[in-house]
This record gives C-alpha cells, sequence and structure tokens, in this order.
C-alpha cells in the first residue's frame, strides 16, 4: 500500500500474492533505430548494445509471461520460468514473446497515465509467430493478436507491435470500429501514429516520420527503410487509392501534423478521446469534427483553429473561406463539372 504521509489517502496498492517483476531483453523499439543503422538486414548479426534489459511488470507466478495487460496464451509451446528470468535474444523463439509483453504493456500504462483507465485494460491474447507470411492482425472476432515470420519476425519491432495493438485499442473503443473504407484507413492511420509517436523521441531525425524501420529491410529499398511514411503530402479526396494503408497515410499525416503543431501529450490525449466519439462506419470528416469536439470537451477548444487548419489544408474539412470547396478536390472532377455546364465544351 503507497500512503500519502501527510493526508493518510491511499495513493496505490498492488496484489503482491498475484503478481511480480521479471527480467526481460528487447529491442527498443527494434535495432535499426537504436543502433542508427540502416544496413542491418534479417540475417546481420545483432551486437548486444541493439539489446535493452528490462524489468517486466506483475507478472503472473504461473511462470508463463502473462500479467494484467498482456498473455501469450495463443502462443503454442510458450516458454514458462518459474524464475521469470526471460532475458533472451532474437535467436530465441521467446524474445518475441518479451517484445510483445513488454511493449504493450508500457503503452497500456501509459494510456492510463493519459487518464484512460477504461481502454483495453485486460489482457490481450497474443501469438507471437502465428502465420508465416510478412503480415500481422487483430482479430475483432477472437480479440487477440497475431504476429507473422515473413522477413523480419514482425514482433522483433516494437512499432509493428504497437501499430497492431491501435487496432485493438479502437475495436475496443468503438465496437466494429472500421466498416466504412474511410474508416479502415483511419485504424491504419491510427496504428502508424501511434507507434511512430510513442517512440519519435528516441528515434532518428530522418526516422521519425517512419515506421516500421526494422521491419522494412526485408523489402524496402528507402533511405531508411521503411513500411510507410507519416509526412505525406497527399491530400482528400483525390489522392484516395481505395486501399486502406494507402489511404491511411492522409489520416497519419493530419495527426502527425497535429503532433507537430500542439506537442505529444495534447496530440495523443486528444487522439484516443476522440474514438469514443465516432461510429462503426465514421470516415474522415467526421473524424475531424470529433476531433474539435474531443478538444472543446478537454480543453475548452483552444486548439480548435489548429486543428482546423490541419484538415481544411487536407482537404478533409471544407473551407469556409473558399464557398465550402476542398483543397484536395480532383481537378478532373471540377473540369467535369464545368463542361457538364457549358454543354460540353471544356477549356
Amino acid at each position: 500500500m503507497y500512503i500519502d504521509a501527510h493526508t493518510g489517502a491511499i495513493l496505490d496498492k498492488h496484489n503482491l500474492l498475484r503478481f511480480i517483476d521479471g527480467k526481460g531483453r528487447v529491442f527498443d523499439p527494434n535495432p535499426v533505430v537504436s543502433l542508427n543503422d540502416t544496413s542491418l538486414e534479417d540475417n546481420s548479426k545483432i551486437p548486444d548494445k541493439a539489446y535493452t534489459e528490462v524489468v517486466l511488470r506483475d507478472l503472473k507466478q504461473s511462470g508463463f509471461i502473462e500479467g494484467p495487460y498482456v498473455t501469450t496464451k495463443t502462443t503454442p509451446n510458450r516458454i514458462k520460468r518459474k524464475n521469470r528470468d526471460f532475458r533472451f535474444k532474437r535467436a530465441d523463439r521467446a524474445f518475441k514473446e518479451v517484445m510483445v509483453y513488454f511493449h504493450i504493456d508500457r503503452l497500456q500504462r501509459h494510456l492510463q497515465e493519459m487518464g484512460f483507465t477504461n481502454v483495453l485494460n485486460h489482457p490481450i491474447p497474443v501469438n507471437i509467430d502465428g502465420q508465416s507470411d510478412d503480415n500481422s492482425h487483430y482479430s475483432p472476432s477472437d480479440k487477440d493478436l497475431t504476429f507473422g515470420t515473413g522477413g523480419v519476425d514482425d514482433a522483433e519491432d516494437a512499432e509493428i507491435i504497437l501499430h497492431e495493438y491501435g487496432h485493438a485499442i479502437q475495436d475496443n473503443q468503438v465496437p466494429g470500429f472500421g466498416q466504412s473504407s474511410e474508416g479502415g484507413a483511419m485504424g491504419e492511420g491510427f496504428g502508424d501514429f501511434l507507434a511512430a509517436s510513442f517512440f519519435s523521441d528516441v528515434k532518428p531525425k530522418n526516422m521519425k516520420p517512419t515506421v516500421g524501420n526494422w521491419d522494412a529491410t526485408a523489402y524496402s529499398g528507402a533511405e531508411p527503410p521503411y513500411l510507410r511514411r507519416l509526412d505525406s503530402n497527399k491530400q482528400y479526396p483525390k489522392d484516395l487509392r481505395g486501399e486502406v494503408h494507402d489511404d491511411g497515410e492522409i489520416w497519419s499525416a493530419c495527426l502527425w501534423e497535429l503532433r507537430a503543431a500542439l506537442g505529444r501529450a495534447t496530440t495523443e490525449k486528444l487522439v484516443i478521446a476522440h474514438h469514443f466519439l465516432l461510429a462503426r462506419d465514421s470516415g474522415f470528416e467526421e473524424g475531424a469534427n470529433a476531433l474539435i469536439t474531443a478538444d472543446k470537451n478537454l480543453n475548452n477548444g483552444e486548439n480548435e483553429s489548429a486543428i482546423r487548419d490541419v484538415f481544411v489544408r487536407r482537404g478533409i474539412l471544407p473551407n469556409p473561406k473558399r464557398r465550402g470547396k476542398r483543397a484536395g478536390q480532383p481537378f478532373d472532377e471540377i473540369r467535369k463539372g464545368v463542361r457538364q455546364k457549358r454543354n460540353g465544351h471544356g477549356k
């Protein structure tokens, strides 16, 4: 029991009969970032300095890697250590169990520190290598995470872990979220923003607006390698492609701009809070308006101008100064409208 010495109030309490800390070793977030070495590949020898020894908080006394916010119970033949010493390296399969536990547990505690004690506040089951292709997923029906092993194993890159956990967060806040194509893109964009924002402060400058730098070494020819970027110049609706990951770069770019304008703490809190105001089939414009409403609820609307500026420039909100036109209106559609008005004679 943690008690205020002056007032006698109970500040915090932990049930030591149920949970106890363990030891682990992780990439934080991955070796490309921590070593600032973009030459690394899946078959590279990873030096010891790429690893960080960490505390695995509040493990159950079962000997498995499971606690209040994460369980690896869906991982076949998972590791068990009664002494709770899980200091492995990537050559050991159980290294990925430690990765998913540590990074999800830490993010969940971060959410609660922001005041969101009711968002996915329970153990999420994780299968560390449940598919052989270079992909991972969250299952809305089973409420669990599964990571792939194609290329660099996805569970070795903490940004991929947090991206997938982002889907679980949204589904917990709005069950069934992503029923529209734009909603699906918002989900992908949010996952990218969540990972990029969480690790931005420890990343080299050229990697900050990117995600999945370690995972991407298997397929990206970019320098640095990346899965997706958050600093694109894409606009709505002209850059919509109908593919949720591509279109998600429109949404993540908006959130990334907000982070630059408002700071990490304010933006992350607004982004999580606005999910509660969305419906299962919400799209970009509903999301932008929900962010404005969340800011009114949390900050008395002091950031509304900055929020509107981002979403008007991206074309997601119509521009009131331009008679409601959108900045990202495709020129072909405008020209088509002119031709129709002129009976087929365009410029």
